[in-house]
């Protein structure tokens, strides 16, 4: 059983991005160049502020590291 979960969850997790990638266009992508500030502040966001506010709550909260 544990093996139908190791291929399926990939599997699935492929298929919903692909599916997602197939949904852009040009004007996509064009925004993205007229407009890069917003993908620089969703970049920051993502990778600094959510792992920040993430160690926060386990620390003030005294949460287990299980749960990191």
């Amino acid at each position: 059983m544990e093996n139908i979960y190791q291929f399926a969850f990939p599997l699935i997790l492929a298929l919903i991005m692909m599916s997602m990638g197939l949904s852009l266009t040009l004007k996509n992508f064009k925004t993205l160049f007229i407009a890069p500030k917003v993908v620089f502040v969703g970049l920051i966001a993502q990778l600094i502020f959510l792992p920040l506010t993430a160690y926060l709550l386990l620390t003030v909260f005294n949460l287990r590291w299980e749960f990191a």
